[in-house]
């Protein structure tokens, strides 16, 4: 059995919310850094950051049936929201002027590579969690992890 294997099989660990944390925060601040880079105002930057951070597992949990979805259950969600966008907004009042419009496009890819890494783990582990066929899984790998920047794509 495959490392990756086991660690789909380890069930409710620290491990889990690490990676939804963290994917949720790489998607918060690639949502709010595109914002920023679209002139939107402050509200429409936390709006756009909550959009990318949390689009693809409110579809999930819609479609699994875990209503209400656990992003409504857990207020640090929206504490990560809103540390992502006081962060962006930070970054880009202090640092606006040394950075160039194509290093701000990196870092978005990057944190959007980030955030695919550890939503589609998330939304795998959801699957599993349902007893759903391994196709079924890898489906909802796909949907947490990107329908967030679609979702985020649609409003800008």
């Amino acid at each position: 059995m495959s490392n990756l294997s086991l660690l789909l099989q380890i069930k409710n660990t620290n491990l889990d919310l690490i990676f939804d944390y963290s994917g949720a925060m790489a998607f918060c601040l690639g949502g709010a850094s595109m914002a920023l880079r679209e002139r939107m105002d402050y509200f429409g930057v936390f709006v756009l950051a909550v959009i990318s951070g949390f689009g693809g597992g409110l579809v999930r949990d819609i479609i699994l049936g875990n209503t209400p979805p656990v992003v409504f259950k857990t207020p640090a969600y929206w504490i990560i929201a809103l540390i992502a966008t006081t962060v962006a907004i930070l970054s880009s009042i202090f640092i606006q002027d040394r950075w160039k419009k194509k290093d701000k496009k990196k870092l978005v890819y990057l944190f959007d590579a980030f955030g695919l890494a550890f939503f589609t783990m998330v939304g795998i582990k959801a699957g599993l969690a349902k007893n759903l066929y391994s196709y079924q899984c890898v489906m909802m790998g796909v949907l947490t992890s990107s329908f967030g920047g679609v979702l985020r794509d649609i409003v800008l």
